[in-house]
């Protein structure tokens, strides 16, 4: 017996086969006894269902029964997502430059078709859009949303969606998360940036603009922001960069957890929620989402890789992230615009300001690995999504742009400052690992000079420095690894 399923408006639908000598039916779902007296070989399901807290899916199957409910035979079994079942809702708002509509569902999907009526007016493959003109109330009633996924270089019509829902209220009194969003020339991409905090499902939020005296009209887009939304605010300073924008701010916090955005970049709608609920529930400080890059091919690129289980949330320990941390799939956990840290850790770590050049680069990496050895357990959350966009990294509003025409000799000055940051400004707490990780990080690098050279020399100099002020060989993990012991004892002293 063949059991089969879809959702159409809302509604989930199971079918299967016919079962000529079946009395009845009865339908399973998370092995509870769901609908147990059922005639047809089709059910309509639009209430609540059964769920299992630890679970991202319900699991169905079809048992076929006599009239004196004996056993006769049951379906297979199908596994419904709980994301796909919950209703879709665009919100909408009057943004700096249009109407912004944004597409917040749990689960993310590849291309956005939206119509006025039967007119298709927009298409985006991103989770907000900013529509080109105002539309009235009216309009905004008669929006129907399309949601594709991709499959075979096809796309294939999941979901249809109509109606538009409020935005959640902002209260100062109910603020959990601060969010700061340092901002240099991004007055092209701001707005999406902002449009999406704004259409977060969690309502607890504030959101901190802090302008690093750009050149372009980025302030004035900050201004009309907090001139227009109460859960809004500005700094600004002169151009410093952006560590000393997000160390500014932090100082300023007061609210349980903390967050950064870069400012051409989006969260998903239900990234702040998840995080959230997931730091309270598992007892975390810091909540990590997925990392969903968009690249210049129009395709998407998934970070962060999950372990194969069916779960929402998978927690390591201290010792498994710095074992993966650097792992080419799990890059993005040393950024730190993909999380929420909680307020008090966070405080006891800065970014570094002090770089030997004028290249500033790693800054993420120098902070997560100091911060991450104040914490014992991290929370990884599957279905909480951080979208990187890498499509505009040649514009004006990019700090990478900068660095297109640096020499190499200074990027690589900027990665030896960035990791041997933390080992100078280490806890007692997991000193130790945090030492041996950072320094191991080094030395993978350190090994592709293998030729004399001004650089190499430089190399040299800087690990000698690190190792004996910080008495690395002291190290028990770092002297018990051959290839790290070697190193330390030929440049010691």
């Amino acid at each position: 017996m063949q059991l089969n399923y879809k959702i159409i408006n809302w509604t989930l639908s199971l079918s299967w086969d016919y079962v000529s000598n079946a009395h009845h039916y009865k339908i399973m779902a998370m092995s509870q006894t769901f609908v147990y007296y059922t005639i047809g070989s089709t059910l309509d399901l639009t209430y609540d269902l059964p769920k299992d807290k630890y679970s991202s899916y319900i699991r169905f199957k079809i048992i076929a029964e006599s009239v004196n409910n004996d056993f006769l035979i049951e379906s297979n079994e199908i596994d419904v997502s709980l994301s796909d079942i919950e209703r879709f809702q665009i919100t909408a708002l009057n943004g700096y430059r249009w109407t912004t509509l944004a597409f917040r569902s749990k689960w993310v999907y590849d291309l956005y078709k939206i119509y006025n009526k039967t007119w298709l007016i927009a298409e985006t493959e991103d989770s907000i859009i900013e529509l080109l003109h105002k539309i009235t109330k009216k309009e905004l009633n008669e929006i129907i949303v399309e949601w594709y996924i991709k499959k075979d270089d096809r796309y294939i019509l999941w979901w249809v969606s109509e109606g538009v829902a409020k935005l959640p209220e902002r209260k100062k009194s109910d603020y959990k998360i601060s969010i700061v969003i340092p901002v240099y020339n991004s007055e092209v991409f701001l707005p999406r940036t902002v449009d999406s905090v704004l259409n977060s499902s969690m309502s607890g939020i504030e959101i901190i603009l802090v302008d690093d005296g750009s050149t372009d009209n980025s302030l004035k887009v900050c201004k009309w922001y907090e001139k227009n939304f109460p859960c809004i605010s500005v700094i600004h300073q002169k151009n410093q960069w952006v560590a000393i924008a997000r160390n500014n701010w932090t100082k300023l916090v007061n609210w349980e957890y903390l967050a950064f955005i870069d400012s051409d970049d989006i969260v998903h709608p239900y990234m702040y929620e998840i995080l959230f609920n997931t730091c309270k529930e598992e007892k975390t400080n810091i909540a990590i989402a997925t990392t969903i890059i968009l690249n210049n091919v129009s395709e998407k690129e998934l970070c962060l890789n999950m372990p194969n289980k069916k779960t929402d949330v998978v927690v390591y320990s201290y010792e498994e992230v710095m074992d993966n941390k650097h792992n080419k799939d799990n890059i993005y956990y040393v950024a730190v615009w993909n999380k929420i840290i909680k307020t008090e850790v966070a405080k006891k770590v800065e970014f570094p300001t002090e770089w030997p050049t004028k290249v500033v680069l790693y800054e993420d990496c120098a902070y997560t690995a100091t911060l991450y050895s104040y914490i014992d357990k991290f929370a990884l959350c599957k279905n909480a999504y951080y979208i990187y966009d890498k499509r505009k990294q040649n514009t004006v509003g990019s700090y990478s742009a900068m660095y297109k025409n640096e020499s190499n000799d200074d990027i690589w000055k900027a990665f030896i400052y960035a990791y041997s940051y933390p080992i100078y400004n280490r806890c007692h707490k997991n000193q130790e690992l945090s030492d041996y990780s950072n320094f191991k990080r080094l030395i993978e690098s350190y090994d592709k000079f293998k030729e004399p050279s001004s650089m190499k020399t430089y190399w040299d100099e800087k690990l000698i420095e690190l190792i004996n002020k910080q008495k690395l060989y002291e190290n028990n993990l770092i002297m018990r690894d051959e290839h790290l012991k070697c190193i330390v004892e030929r440049l010691k002293f």
